[in-house]
């Protein structure tokens, strides 16, 4: 049974997101400006101006690939928050503008997992279909054996068959050890079913291959709010974060305060939650939607 207009629309964006914007790699440079201005304005809700921006970014650059991956983004947001008579176009201008991405240039991973992601989750009406999905592998196969297995585990978790998308993801990892994006996937994936000591050692792992990894961090304090486990380690994990000044771009600080927030209530230092929780409620529209929900049960 294929999803309804607006549920399509929300899981193809959040499964993108989830192994392109959100998972970047550790060797991936940093975000040109263009990119900054567009995730900024879209992180503060003003997706108006987020559209100008980024179609203006690929008019001046009609042949840049990371354009057209962001432009994609804009309009993937702009579905979310569109009626439901015009979602469907939102939606489609999303799906092509990360096709031009992946025409502009194959060797885009953040393109391939963004257009994967909306293929696996979108009606054939609406240009998705799981064949459009696999057709894809053996292009990312050929970018890296890493990129193959977690596609293939993408395929899996869409197809509810959890057990084959965890041994793809481990293998994604196994492939490419440094790899945050491949990580990121498995301790989600572990998340998901509860297996909470794995996720954390999923990330435990990192920091032996790299002792200040920013990443594993940032994840390991993120996990410590969510579980509600190692409370104290993931304060000082969010603490150590929050001190590092050359921060990655897609690690968001006013969630890192957002998280620290939740440990602390449940720690029962409730004056320094509202604190964190303020902190975090600057900035990220959403991130500041959900501090202040938390803010409100204080």
């Amino acid at each position: 049974m294929s999803l309804s207009p607006r549920l399509f629309v929300r899981s193809a964006l959040f499964l993108a997101l989830a192994f392109g914007a959100h998972a970047a790699q550790a060797q991936t440079p940093p975000l040109p400006a263009a990119a900054v201005e567009v995730r900024d304005q879209m992180n503060a809700g003003e997706l108006e101006r987020a559209i100008e921006l980024a179609e203006a970014w690929t008019q001046r650059e009609p042949q840049s690939s990371q354009a057209f991956v962001w432009l994609g983004r804009v309009y993937g947001r702009q579905a979310l928050e569109a009626s439901v008579f015009t979602k469907l176009s939102w939606a489609g201008r999303c799906r092509e503008a990360w096709e031009t991405a992946v025409r502009l240039d194959g060797n885009n991973i953040d393109a391939r997992f963004d257009l994967l992601g909306y293929y696996l989750q979108a009606p054939g009406v609406a240009g998705g279909g799981r064949d459009k999905a696999e057709a894809t592998l053996p292009e990312i196969d050929a970018i890296h054996p890493s990129y193959g297995q977690l596609a293939r585990g993408q395929i899996a978790a869409a197809n509810k068959d959890l057990a084959a998308a965890r041994n793809h993801f481990e293998a994604a990892v196994t492939a490419d050890p440094a790899s945050i994006r491949a990580r990121t996937a498995l301790a989600n994936l572990h998340l998901r079913e509860q297996r909470n000591a794995e996720a954390r050692a999923v990330w435990q792992q990192a920091l032996q291959l790299k002792a200040d990894d920013v990443y594993a961090i940032y994840q390991l304090g993120r996990l410590a709010a969510l579980t509600g486990e190692e409370l104290e380690a993931g304060l000082q994990q969010l603490d150590q974060f929050l001190a590092v000044e050359d921060k990655p771009s897609d690690l968001s600080v006013e969630g890192a305060h957002w998280r620290r927030g939740q440990i602390l209530a449940k720690l029962g230092r409730i004056d320094e939650a509202r604190t964190a929780l303020q902190l975090a409620s600057a900035g990220d529209k959403q991130v500041a939607e959900l501090a202040q929900a938390d803010l409100k049960k204080l």
